[in-house]
Formats: structure tokens, sequence, C-alpha cells
């Protein structure tokens, strides 16, 4: 072997080594950022803050020890222990047998139910964190948390049918701004929930197991294709205006959402009924609440409840109540739900 091809097969020995190398450096640098996501900020922040939500967090209602198929709804929690550990936090989730975030003595004609998605189901915090737990041990009342991850209003209130509602007085509906699509849904279908084949959600579950699983370069080649996408959107392709009015949209997902809330078996002429908006992010305002409020003032909700009353969180929620990565709150947040759920049950 002559010196040049000698030199060649060195370079491209180096190349790899140094390619390798950049790689694993990357790999450790990014594991290390979204471990201390205090550290990023700006842009930064919100690239990992996609990566993580499509790539790298592990999500409840999509692991096999933790959900199952229901025919009724989709999927309900599983009974039993399920644990998660994503970055910011280490969670287990006791689940009792009907599939809810709550323990079996809470079934027993609660008087205080609560119903939602992940952020009243208590995503990421302990359960003694949860507003719901707060609530109870604030106002010495037995409170059922029925939420579960991504549920929008339709299958919240169907749920209902499956508790013991006897005693219930209170039903606090914490609603996101993504349950629109449900209960468009829902409304469009006239009033029939679409439940999922077990197929499609069997596929979706190995789908999820897929995009967390680690391979080497993960967080490289991701984190890159993001920041890649992101330039490009930023400085190459036109925005599109948007020519929807904000009070429409508000008013009309105030209309897909007591339509939800006014078809289900369950008897609301005595319960008082609290809505609260919650969003991930942070991401809060007060149009879905001052477009319901008007509702209810107008006396136009459709609903025969005992009283209808609205929390704003819009200036009570701020971004250090939320997790850095992570789109829902902190136990922080939690706080500061309760303290408003109280103040109004103390009225």
């Amino acid at each position: 072997m002559n010196e040049v091809n000698k030199n060649r097969i060195f370079t491209l020995i180096y190349i790899i080594f140094l390619i390798l190398f950049t790689i694993v450096l990357l790999e450790i640098v990014s594991s290390f950022l979204m471990n201390n996501s205090s550290l990023l900020q700006g842009n930064l922040l919100s690239s990992f803050q996609k990566y993580y939500a499509k790539r790298d967090r592990k999500i409840i209602q999509y692991l096999p020890q933790c959900a199952v198929y229901d025919q009724s709804l989709s999927y309900t929690l599983k009974p039993g222990n399920c644990h998660i550990k994503n970055r910011e936090f280490d969670i287990n989730y006791a689940i009792n047998k009907i599939g809810l975030r709550d323990d079996g003595v809470s079934l027993l004609a609660p008087e205080v139910i609560v119903v939602g998605d992940s952020h009243a189901m208590g995503w990421g915090v302990s359960r003694d964190s949860g507003f719901s737990h707060l609530v109870e041990r604030k106002s010495n009342k037995s409170v059922l948390n029925a939420a579960i991850s991504s549920y929008g209003t339709v299958r919240e209130m169907k749920m209902l049918e499956r508790i013991n509602t006897s005693n219930m007085k209170y039903l606090i509906i914490q609603y996101c701004d993504n349950d629109f699509y449900e209960n468009t849904a829902f409304s469009e279908n006239n009033d029939k929930l679409n439940v999922m084949s077990q197929q499609k959600y069997n596929a979706i579950q190995e789908k999820h197991l897929k995009k967390i699983d680690y391979y080497f370069g993960k967080h490289t080649r991701n984190l890159i294709s993001m920041l890649r996408k992101g330039i490009k959107a930023e400085f190459f392709e036109d925005k599109e205006k948007t020519t929807i009015n904000p009070a429409d949209e508000s008013a009309n997902e105030v209309s897909v959402f007591l339509n939800a809330i006014a078809k289900p078996s369950v008897d609301l002429s005595d319960v008082e009924l609290i809505i609260v908006e919650i969003n991930g992010y942070n991401k809060n305002d007060n149009l879905f609440i001052n477009a319901l409020k008007k509702r209810i003032e107008n006396h136009s909700t459709g609903i025969s409840a005992k009283k209808i009353s609205t929390i704003d969180l819009s200036l009570i929620l701020k971004q250090n109540n939320y997790f850095n990565l992570d789109e829902h709150m902190n136990p922080s947040g939690h706080e500061q739900v309760s303290k408003a759920i109280m103040a109004l049950l103390n009225n």
C-alpha cells in the first residue's frame, strides 16, 4: 500500500471518528439539557419542548402498562400501579378499579367530582399535589378525580355514567382548548361519539412506543431536523393570515362544549357546575370563559344545572406554574388552581 492510500485511509478513519465523536457529544449535551431544562431559553427551549413532546415523552394513555382499550371511550387507565419517568418528573400513578387516578374510597358517592384531561388528572405531579386532592383536603368534602389524559368534554361526561353520582353536589369541569375537536366531531355526528377501533388504538400505541424508543443519534437527528424546519418556516415560508374572529371562534367553542354537557344520562339538576379552563404552557386567555359567561348570563346554556360558575385562570397561572419542557402544570400550578376553586366553594 503506497503512502497516498495510507493517508486517504487515515483521513477517512479520522473523519468517521470525528463524526461519531460529534454525535456522541451532541447526544450527551442534548440529554443533559433536557434533564436540566432550566438552562434552556428562547428558541432553543422551544425546539427542545417540541422534540420532547413528539419524540421523547412517555404518554400515559399509550403505554401498555398504564392504559387499556375501552369499546365505549377508546381507552381508560389500567387498574393498578403505573410508573412513568419523564425528564422533569418520576411519578407512580395509582389507578382504581374503574380506571381513574384516585383511591377506592373516593368512588363511594363523592360530593365533588372533577372531570377533565391530563391537566386535571395530575400529569407529572403526585396524587397529593394534584388540585383535586388539594380541594378535598382544604374543603373536607369527598372529592373524586375522574379526569383522564386526552379526554375531551364528551368522554369526560360519558365517564360520569360509570360513577356513583347519587351524592354529587359539585361537578368541576376542566376545559382545554383541544377539547374543541372532540366536541365538534360529536356535534357533527348527530351527538354520537366516534370511538376508535381496538386495531387503531393498538396501532397508535405501537407507533408511540417506537417514537420514544432510543437509538444512537436520535436526539441529534431529530433536534437538527426540527431546528432546520423552524428556520425554514421563519424565513422562507409565507405566513398564513387568519380571518377568523376570536369572538366567533370562542362562541363556537362554547356551543359545542355546552352541547357535550347537555347529552349525558346523568342528572345535573341538583348539581353546581364549576367550569375552569387550563391549557398547556400557560396558553391561557379569557376568551372561552368570557363567551361562556355571556351564555350563562343570558340563560341560554341549555343545561339544567342548579348553578353554573366559571373560574378565569388567565391572570392567575404564570409560566413558573408550569414545567419547563412539559406543557403541564407543576405542583405550584395545582396549588393556584385549588385556591381559585376553594374561593368559589367558600362563597
